[in-house]
């Protein structure tokens, strides 16, 4: 899936992430965000952050790998840990 297929998909899930955050234009420090970005080296990065740590989850060139990626990690926060509504 490329970003604007994700972020089409990612309407159906804004309102199950509870305090996750998704941001997709630049690597961001805070606590509960994930994301994925574009380096300068045109690589994908894919990452969650939590309270205390900042986690590189995947790094790949291929823009469907990486959004791929982040979709699996939200539904897995979906199903397993509902957001921590």
């Amino acid at each position: 899936m490329n970003k604007l297929e994700f972020l089409h998909w990612l309407q159906g899930y804004e309102n199950s992430l509870g305090r996750w955050k998704v941001n997709m234009l630049k690597e961001e420090t805070g606590p509960y965000i994930m994301g994925c970005f574009k380096n300068s080296n045109n690589e994908y990065v894919v990452y969650e952050n939590d309270e205390h740590n900042h986690n590189i989850v995947f790094t790949t060139t291929n823009q469907s790998e990486a959004y791929n990626e982040l979709r699996d990690m939200i539904i897995f926060e979906v199903r397993n840990n509902k957001g921590y509504i």
